[in-house]
């Protein structure tokens, strides 16, 4: 019998959020209590406000509701249809949103993605307000690993988090990891993080909390962060950044530094240079919409949370099993050609590119961190 195919899959699998995030690449709809027993979504990168009656129970339970009977956001029903149409594949899940564990629904989906694939292909990607009033027991039980993002929101310059994001994360993360979790922080860098005072006191942080790994990432400018493109590092600041973080690791032997992507390109070690083209895309990973658009990445969101264009839709993954829309003779046109921009960020080069058709696109050689006369050191 072959081997069954590999693949991550991260699954937005919800849009609600208690944060508001300025740089929120999924442009996650924001949830708040109003007065009057009623609950307000703020969407369209936080400037369209709704309010809606409470139904009964929580403001993020009535919010689902709202979406569900929309179409916005799948049902329950559906969420577990997913995981059928994993069948197949060894599949591993990055679950995350939004804020995942807000809702009962989606401890559901958790444990039965547990129990299907392993409690070690599954990974959360959540808040510490989200699991507030839930059992961290319960959470520890089902997942191999904790994924938080953390930028440190009490250094004057991380100004792009709400009051208490970052805090809220790393206790969560505290408790996990005395759990017996592995716990990974994630840091997208934005051009305020790249001083020496910054990134020590963001990785001592972790040190001290006994954080296992830190993934270093892009600022990507989809969702909110489209509005914030002036903060992403030059090349010039990202190797800096990733040198200061090297000796970091070096000196405090953890947590362990990786790179995110089309980073690794500039991180100039034995490993890296071996790796080969270090975009996962369609050959290994996809992004799945709260509402079940599979995406060929998880970042290709547009401005207000919809998919980036048609060329990164595959199908719905809710309606059709994995295996049917991976096989679709277009996917397999693309995945013989991802190599053609290998390096390359393939959204950054789709949001660069000058190509006419989207497909020529998402394969130029546009990415600025390699591309141009300035070679990346351009912010926009």
């Amino acid at each position: 019998m072959p081997e069954p195919r590999q693949i991550d899959l991260i699954w937005n699998l919800t849009r609600l959020c208690p944060w508001d995030c300025a740089v929120c690449c999924v442009d996650a709809v924001h949830v708040t209590k109003s007065a009057g027993r009623r609950v307000t979504l703020r969407t369209e990168a936080l400037t369209s406000q709704v309010t809606i009656p409470a139904n009964g129970v929580n403001a993020f339970e009535t919010a689902a509701a709202h979406y569900q009977s929309l179409g916005a956001e799948m049902s329950l029903v559906e969420k577990l249809r997913v995981l059928d149409h994993l069948d197949g594949f060894d599949a591993k899940l990055d679950i995350s949103g939004g804020d995942p564990l807000t809702l009962a629904e989606n401890w559901t989906v958790l444990e039965a993605a547990a129990a299907r694939f392993g409690r070690d292909h599954v990974t959360v990607t959540a808040t510490g307000r989200g699991v507030a009033t839930r059992d961290i027991r319960r959470l520890a039980r089902n997942i191999g690993e904790f994924n938080f993002s953390y930028d440190l929101a009490t250094i004057p310059q991380a100004s792009d988090r709400p009051a208490g994001y970052s805090i809220s994360n790393l206790a969560l993360a505290r408790k996990l990891l005395a759990e017996g979790v592995h716990v990974r922080a994630e840091l997208p860098l934005r051009e305020s993080h790249c001083s020496r005072e910054f990134l020590r006191a963001i990785y001592l942080t972790l040190t001290n909390a006994g954080v296992q790994r830190l993934l270093v990432m892009r600022l990507f400018p989809v969702g909110r962060g489209t509005l914030h493109v002036d903060a992403i590092p030059s090349r010039s600041e990202y190797v800096e950044a990733i040198a200061m973080l090297r000796a970091l690791e070096h000196e405090f032997r953890g947590p362990v530094v990786s790179l995110q992507c089309a980073l690794r390109s500039l991180d100039r070690t034995p490993t890296t240079a071996a790796a080969g083209n270090p975009c996962d895309l369609l050959a290994h990973s996809l992004g799945l919409m709260a509402d079940g658009t599979l995406l060929l990445s998880p970042w290709a969101i547009g401005s207000f949370g919809e998919p980036l264009s048609a060329a990164w839709v595959i199908g719905n993954l809710a309606a059709t099993p994995l295996k049917a829309l991976l096989d679709q003779p277009a996917m397999d046109t693309l995945r013989h050609n991802l190599d053609a921009n290998s390096g390359h960020c393939k959204i950054f080069a789709y949001i660069h590119s000058g190509e006419a058709s989207d497909r020529a696109r998402l394969l130029d050689r546009s990415d600025p961190l390699y591309s141009g006369d300035a070679v990346g050191e351009t912010r926009r």
